[in-house]
């Protein structure tokens, strides 16, 4: 008869709860890493992507896409440029977007110092005996109601942006750009992909001034500050030969011989007669 110890038991199975707790915290900590690491790689994607178009095309400050928030600024910019110069229109999507952005953090900070406000009343109500259910009922509603903003501001955001990157891929690819809003809105790991693969095309955008001076598929773009770009596109005007003078021989002026008068010529031969 073998007996079986208890402790045993125990210390056999805390080990066994101690390794599995162990491997869990391992995957997860690999997954953190791996989802951050892919993060910040896509990231690098879209900055540099629309950090290369916004320079090639002239874009004022185009090291803006590298910093969150301003870079709302770049892509609304790049939109507004494409609308300017293919349509004529003026639009304000850069200051739309920057706006967006801004709300969205401030709601979000918002947030917190809600969330920390909350935590401190509740501590103090637990320790002082305070009523807690006054306290659940504001955090229920403060909380709703902050969600509520971050969640409008979010969709709202997210729409232009969907709007402006279809002016973008229009401005690179025309061809593929149905195809690839649909692609980044069902799989949004896809967009900074698309960007950075476009950020040496202009297939959509109108020809550049001065194409003729310059060697093939390196047109130079010329300087014209308008609403807040350094340089920007100019759409170029159609060729109109210039009107050839029509050859016209030239005419001899007639001589004209002045015609003696008879009356006179007879007077003057009767007066040599004499």
């Amino acid at each position: 008869m073998y007996s079986v110890n208890p402790y045993d038991f125990g210390q056999g199975m805390e080990s066994v709860i101690g390794g599995a707790a162990a491997i869990v915290l391992l995957i997860v900590l690999v997954v953190f890493f791996l989802a951050l690491a892919c993060g910040i790689t896509l990231y690098v994607f879209n900055a540099l992507g629309m950090y290369t178009i916004a320079k090639r095309r002239g874009i004022y400050r185009p090291w803006l896409s590298w910093i969150p928030v301003t870079n709302a600024w770049v892509l609304g910019s790049i939109s507004d440029q494409y609308q300017y110069l293919t349509k004529g229109a003026i639009r304000s999507r850069r200051k739309l977007l920057l706006g967006l952005e801004i709300a969205r953090c401030a709601a979000i900070l918002v947030m917190y110092i809600w969330y920390i406000v909350m935590l401190v009343q509740s501590i103090g109500a637990a320790f002082g005996g305070s009523n807690l259910n006054s306290l659940i009922w504001q955090y229920a509603l403060g909380n709703g109601g902050i969600s509520l903003a971050i969640s409008a501001l979010a969709i709202v955001s997210a729409v232009f942006q969907y709007i402006a990157y279809y002016d973008l891929f229009l401005s690179c690819n025309p061809g593929q750009s149905t195809v690839f809003l649909v692609l980044s809105i069902l799989f949004p790991i896809l967009m900074p992909i698309f960007v950075f693969c476009c950020r040496k095309k202009d297939l959509g955008m109108p020809p550049r001034n001065n194409a003729a001076q310059q060697p093939i598929n390196q047109p130079v773009y010329t300087a014209q500050p308008v609403y807040g770009y350094q340089t920007v596109y100019e759409p170029q005007p159609v060729y109109e030969p210039a009107p050839q003078p029509v050859y016209t021989p030239e005419v001899e002026p007639e001589v004209i011989t002045p015609q003696a008068d008879p009356q006179v010529v007879e007077a003057q031969d009767e007066d040599f007669e004499d």
